[in-house]
């Protein structure tokens, strides 16, 4: 027993000497520094700050100013560290810090400074938001979570809703609500019908910053039978949006381009202000938007609230000489996932619109009085530009006028009075001294200047119409000369054309021409051998109707030799009846002319064609008609009928001969002749009539085939109408 107490002894002694040292670091005073914030970080004012030393003896206590500072200076602890415990009362309420929860600090550097997280009353103000969460099943034994169903949260005239997690089927829900009273149920929908909650849940929401801290709620959904009256009727599908909107303009209407909009959200408690949401800033037409705005809670949370807000929209616009204008309106915003009655108001709710008129204008203005408010039919000019209302209808005095800076004219008319003017300067964003209307009744009536005018009008025409009349020889020959080549140019011009085209027509027409009779001569050639297969017989009653038909010389090619222009004695000459006339060009407009065969008897006679024998051989043709004019002065050959059954169509040279005898006996021109396919003439003979412009000459050669032209009898060579015969054949 004597060695215990021994021990004991010296250890008390031990421990004193240890202690020492420190108990006298421990007594050096030192100055400790900190601020009370609640829980959204705004300083609290009147709390009290107690001062605990390392024993958490109390070594001082204080209260936080209106900025929530506070402070300790030269206070001693007995034990190296100290701690801090704040406490606060509202309403009937402490609220405090934890001292457990919070750090030590050493106290041997002089001066200590808390962490504001120490210092900070995390329940104060008490949150202005709860909770309700839980998941949605199907009612009965198989608890079936139900994904993609609505909750609904109703209080008062508000309502609510979310949508249940889809996710690997779920079904769970999370709603951020305001404190208060709530009935909550849910619907789901399945094969296109609303299954609903047989049981409406009332349910307390209490403040909470953690979801975790109130309790979970369980929504069962029926599903052996659809609702019979489903609330609200239509399930709700999609999340909503809202979307703020607006225009920005000056004071006289015009829009403010590039003008920032500030957006604003009031503070959980309705009573700290606001703090900035956002910014939008306006296009060339002064419209702005804020889209997708959400009702959330102030920070730290910063979750979304199914609730309702305020909201403050501001503009701020700064002149030319940095004077300031602004602008602000608020209006409150819900959770764009409610519902009520009336569909449009949600729409409305949704998408309000804020316009802002901004006090300032670039232009000036000046307001304009009439002392005559019984005159009716007034309208007012600036600058001769009529001034109109939002329907394009005359402003209606008293007026105020917006105008660009400088100088203008206004005039007011009203009928039967005088016109009124005044001329008035503009200075911008200022004011114009009114001007007052005084007019006066018109002497003379105000239909009588436009009378006058209208007559003086008339009386102008009528001498201008007599002018003309009386002396449009003289007028005519004043302007002769520069119409006459105009007018000159211009025909020949079209004449060109028209022989360009004429020309351009007939070389299409030869070509399909020889086409024709290639393809015809290519026919005969396989006839005759079919035939001269068949028979020898056969082949001595063969026909062939190159060598029976009477021809003209075929065309064979053009030769070097050869000239352009040849006389009609030229193309006959081969022919066995050269008694074929032509009528020259210089007779064209002297009636019929004959010109007998004695004409040509200094030259040797014309040999008959390559086939004579043939020919002598051939049946004679005759047509069965003489030729006549058709009613619209055309004429048509006569249909040519072979002999026999078995021969081809054929023509003689006789037909030529009536045609040109025809031309002849029709001294006043022959605009057309037609020959129709009823002659069945094979292609090589006397095939195709057309019509062209010529000048001179009655026979011409034209890419080796000849035509034969007969002129009509106009004077005007310009207008000649000619006949041309295209003759194919053998040169």
């Amino acid at each position: 027993m004597k060695k215990v107490l021994a021990l004991l002894l010296i250890s008390f002694f031990v421990l004193q000497l240890i202690a020492a040292p420190n108990v006298y670091a421990a007594s050096l005073p030192f100055t400790a520094l900190g601020q009370v914030v609640d829980r959204h970080g705004k300083p609290v004012q009147g709390a009290t700050v107690i001062l605990y030393d390392g024993i958490y003896q109390e070594i001082g206590r204080t209260v936080s100013d209106e900025s929530g500072a506070f402070g300790f200076s030269n206070v001693v602890a007995n034990s190296p560290g100290c701690k801090v415990k704040v406490e606060f009362k509202d309403s009937g309420t402490t609220y405090e810090t934890s001292v457990v929860n919070t750090l030590w600090y050493p106290t041997d550097t002089g001066i200590v400074k808390f962490d504001i997280r120490d210092t900070t009353l995390e329940k104060y103000p008490p949150p202005e938001y709860g909770f309700i969460w839980g998941v949605m099943q199907q009612d009965g034994s198989s608890q079936r979570p139900l994904g993609n169903g609505v909750v609904y949260a109703s209080s008062g005239d508000q309502k609510f809703y979310t949508f249940t997690d889809n996710s690997k089927n779920r079904g769970t829900f999370l709603m951020r609500l305001p404190v208060g009273h709530y009935k909550v149920w849910g619907q789901y929908m399945e094969n296109g019908m609303i299954f609903q909650s047989s049981k409406i849940l009332d349910v307390d929401v209490i403040g909470a910053t953690n979801y975790l801290d109130s309790l979970s709620t369980t929504v069962l959904i029926p599903m052996s039978a659809a609702a019979q009256n489903p609330q609200p009727p239509e399930m709700p599908t999609q999340e909503q949006l809202n979307i703020l909107s607006g225009y920005v303009t000056y004071k006289d209407g015009k829009p403010i381009p590039d003008q920032v909009v500030t957006l604003y959200q009031s503070t959980d408690d309705g009573m700290s202000g606001y703090l900035k949401v956002g910014e939008a800033r306006t296009d060339q037409n002064g419209f702005y938007q804020f889209y997708g705005v959400q009702v959330t809670a102030d920070a730290p949370d910063n979750g979304i609230v199914y609730g309702s807000k305020g909201f403050n929209i501001t503009t701020m616009y700064t002149d030319k000489n940095g004077q300031v204008y602004g602008d602000s309106k608020k209006i409150t915003l819900y959770n764009p996932n409610f519902v009520t009655q009336d569909p449009s108001a949600d729409h409305r709710a949704r998408n309000p619109v804020v316009n802002f008129t901004i006090p300032y204008s670039t232009q000036g203005w000046v307001k304009i009085n009439t002392i005559n408010p019984e005159i009716t039919g007034i309208k007012l000019y600036v600058d001769d530009k009529l001034i109109t209302d939002s329907e394009g209808k005359p402003v209606t005095l008293p007026y105020t006028a917006y105008i660009e800076p400088g100088s203008h004219k206004i005039k007011i008319t009203a009928p039967g009075y005088d016109d009124w003017e005044t001329p008035v300067n503009i200075v911008e964003n200022t004011p114009t001294q009114d001007v007052f209307v005084g007019m006066t009744k018109s002497v003379v009536p105000a239909w009588v200047p436009v009378a006058a005018a209208v007559v003086i009008l008339i009386l102008v025409v009528v001498a201008i119409l007599a002018l003309l009349f009386t002396k449009r020889q003289w007028i005519l020959g004043i302007f002769g000369g520069i119409i006459a080549p105009i007018q000159g140019a211009l025909g020949k011009s079209l004449n060109n054309y028209k022989a360009s085209s004429q020309t351009k027509k007939a070389n299409r027409a030869q070509r399909a021409e020889a086409r024709k009779a290639e393809q015809a001569r290519m026919a005969q050639a396989r006839e005759a051998s079919r035939a001269k297969l068949d028979s020898k017989k056969s082949q001595e009653k063969a026909f062939n109707a190159r060598a029976e038909q009477p021809r003209l010389p075929e065309y064979r090619g053009e030769e070097e030799e050869v000239p352009s222009m040849v006389s009609a004695r030229e193309i006959y000459k081969k022919q066995d009846r050269p008694a074929v006339e032509r009528i020259p060009s210089s007779y064209a407009n002297r009636g019929p002319s004959v010109i007998p065969p004695a004409a040509y008897d200094d030259e040797p006679a014309p040999r008959a064609p390559a086939y004579e024998d043939r020919e002598a051989r051939a049946p004679a043709y005759e047509p069965r008609a003489p030729i006549t004019s058709e009613p619209d002065g055309r004429i048509r050959l006569p249909r040519s009928m072979p002999i026999g059954r078995d021969q081809p169509p054929s023509a003689s040279i006789k037909d030529k001969e009536l045609v040109i005898k025809y031309i002849r006996e029709h001294p006043d021109g022959v605009s057309f002749i037609q020959m129709s396919n009823d002659l069945e003439i094979p292609p090589n003979t006397l095939t195709m009539i057309t019509k062209e412009l010529v000048i001179n000459d009655d026979i011409e050669k034209i890419k080796g085939l000849y035509y034969y032209k007969s002129h009509d009898s106009s004077s005007d060579d310009r207008e000649s109408s000619v006949v041309v015969w295209r003759l194919d054949g053998e040169d």
